[in-house]
């Protein structure tokens, strides 16, 4: 028998969802948006691109660094190995700063690496083998929000808010949830730094490397099936793709457009995924 809706019920599960969100430790997306502010406004200040370039993923780095205490702290357990991640990307984004033509090599490689640590850093022709479905997949996972982002101002943080809060409604462990809010604060922050590819390099990878961990620890996909977990880390490339189509109805918003699109395709992503994981 079909399930009535309930609209009552779905408001419940929503409060509760927003609530579970709200609970969820935002030390160090504090800490991550700190640094990235401080970085974006020096910018700003001093008139240096290189620290607006490098802001998020020097606040990734720090948040990362507060959840953890270190970067490689237990590598041999998945959500500490998301760690390293950030000072990886403020690497890739200081070689596109020095290098702008390197943009979309700083993107694969940053993805590359993003992937074949997050597999367990497999590096025998056996190890290399077995792990390839992980490499590819995650490979691509973070490539494709690399090439999402862009250079559109809102996508970041939008897309790092997108995945937190999909991975509550999917129900995710409360370590994917604190692991996903870091790029929301830095991505937050970084709005204040001038616009560049540096934002977007870092916050694919700290998001990829947030919803392709929990894929990896929650998720069904190893099975062969779908699950919650799943579609949650799919929840930003949903809104990505959404966003730029529906920037002509909010035309008459001028420079606003942009934005309003975004939170508009985060809204309608974030319901439909709220509905299948209430029925």
């Amino acid at each position: 028998m079909a399930q009535v809706f309930d609209p009552a019920g779905f408001a419940r599960f929503l409060g509760g969802a927003a609530r579970a969100l709200a609970a969820a430790d935002a030390g160090p997306a504090w800490r991550a948006g700190l640094v990235a502010l401080a970085l974006a406004l020096l910018a700003r200040l001093l008139r240096r691109p290189l620290l607006g370039a490098a802001s998020a993923a020097a606040g990734v780095s720090a948040g990362r660094y507060a959840m953890f205490g270190g970067f490689l702290s237990a590598p041999h357990m998945l959500p500490n190995r998301v760690a390293l991640v950030g000072p990886a990307a403020l690497a890739a984004v200081l070689l596109l700063a020095a290098r702008p033509r390197l943009g979309g090599a700083a993107g694969v490689g940053l993805a590359a690496f993003t992937a074949w640590w997050l597999a367990g850093a497999p590096h025998g022709r056996a190890d290399l083998r077995a792990s390839l479905p992980v490499l590819l997949g995650t490979a691509l996972y973070v490539w494709l929000l690399f090439r999402g982002l862009g250079t559109r101002r809102p996508a970041p943080a939008v897309a790092a808010l997108v995945l937190a809060a999909a991975l509550v409604l999917a129900g995710a462990g409360a370590v994917w949830r604190v692991i996903a809010l870091v790029p929301l604060g830095a991505g937050l922050a970084a709005l204040a730094a001038p616009a560049g590819e540096g934002a977007a390099l870092a916050l694919a990878a700290a998001v990829g490397a947030a919803g392709a961990g929990a894929v990896l620890a929650e998720g069904r996909l190893a099975a062969g099936g779908i699950g919650p977990v799943d579609l949650a880390a799919a929840a930003p490339l949903a809104t990505l793709w959404l966003a730029p189509r529906l920037t002509g109805r909010f035309s008459r918003l001028g420079r606003g457009a942009e934005a309003v699109s975004f939170l508009a395709a985060a809204a309608l992503v974030l319901l439909a995924g709220a509905a299948v994981a209430y029925f």
